[in-house]
């Protein structure tokens, strides 16, 4: 029956709940109102020394970080992710963008953002995919706090991809993926974004490479984090 309904009605449906499949109403996306209050949120956008900045501050130089959700095997941001990553659903990339936004726009340590970077992807990976999934969310971030998005680094072609790595074979990668392609600027405060942290390796990288000045406040934002 409800086939049927979709195939009858598909004129007048814009879409389905991305986690139980569920219709949404016309103010929903990219979840129901009842799959999204099931979202494992953090409280790290309240508390600047959370557990994410503890495990990462020690080895970088990081002002703050903070990640919007847990990932959970067979979760609801597992679900989310993997259709941002490998079902064409770009626009999921900017609702998280804008959801990480509502909380950072109340967070008094993060006020002074003054500009946004993406983790990059190499030109053949973000060519097949057809978007970078981190400049996605970065743009959702960007379109509700006017913050612009800066690109001072390029991803090198990796013939293997880390993504099905596990978490000891990439803290084992030790060349530096990324290189400088221009001078960060005169900033205050840069946020960098990706969708979700694991090791924390990538983000090294990033900020080794990374040109700015040294009085630059450096912060990361995720949508995820592994537990």
């Amino acid at each position: 029956m409800e086939k049927f309904i979709r195939i009858l009605f598909s004129p007048w449906i814009v879409s389905s709940c991305r986690a139980c499949n569920h219709f949404l109403t016309h103010n929903e996306y990219p979840l129901c109102w009842t799959c999204e209050r099931q979202l494992h949120k953090t409280n790290h956008f309240q508390h600047q020394f959370n557990h994410l900045f503890t495990d990462l501050s020690w080895r970088l130089p990081l002002f703050s970080a903070q990640s919007l959700t847990y990932f959970k095997q067979l979760s609801i941001e597992q679900r989310l992710l993997h259709q941002l990553k490998y079902r064409k659903s770009e626009k999921i990339g900017i609702w998280m963008g804008q959801q990480i936004a509502i909380e950072q726009g109340n967070c008094s340590f993060l006020s002074d953002v003054d500009v946004l970077l993406p983790i990059p992807m190499s030109h053949k990976s973000q060519r097949k995919r057809g978007y970078n999934q981190a400049e996605e969310i970065a743009k959702g971030i960007a379109q509700t706090l006017q913050i612009p998005i800066a690109f001072p680094l390029k991803k090198k072609h990796q013939k293997t991809s880390t993504t099905k790595k596990d978490r000891k074979s990439r803290m084992a990668v030790t060349e530096n993926p990324f290189y400088n392609c221009s001078h960060l600027g005169t900033f205050k405060h840069a946020l960098i974004v990706d969708d979700v942290i694991t090791t924390g390796s990538t983000v090294a990288h990033f900020i080794s490479a990374l040109e700015c000045d040294a009085s630059t406040k450096i912060s990361l934002v995720t949508f995820s984090h592994t537990l």
